[in-house]
């Protein structure tokens, strides 16, 4: 019997729901104190991490963890809706 493979379980700040890491998106603050989205989900340091949801990051702005979507979007700007699934700024195969 093969033994199953440890999937890591993080908190989303906003709701506060576990899940796997995988399908939450990290986000940092950088030095600076503007939010980085950790999409390789390997910067250092501490991060946070978000359900792809709006209403999750609309939570997470009232906690003060992030202070605007705009902070966000001027690292991004391709991107459209809060916390979209992928890297916006890789090209779709196909």
């Amino acid at each position: 019997m093969g033994r199953s493979k440890h999937i890591p379980i993080r908190s989303c700040v906003g709701c506060r729901k576990k899940r796997s890491k995988g399908e939450l998106i990290r986000l940092k603050k950088g030095e600076d104190g503007t939010v980085l989205v950790d999409w390789m989900k390997n910067l250092g340091g501490r991060g946070f991490y978000l359900c792809p949801e709006e209403t999750c990051f609309k939570k997470a702005q009232k906690k003060k963890w992030i202070e605007s979507w705009e902070i966000i979007q001027n690292r991004f700007p391709s991107m459209e809706k809060p916390l979209q699934r992928g890297n916006p700024n890789q090209e779709e195969d196909g």
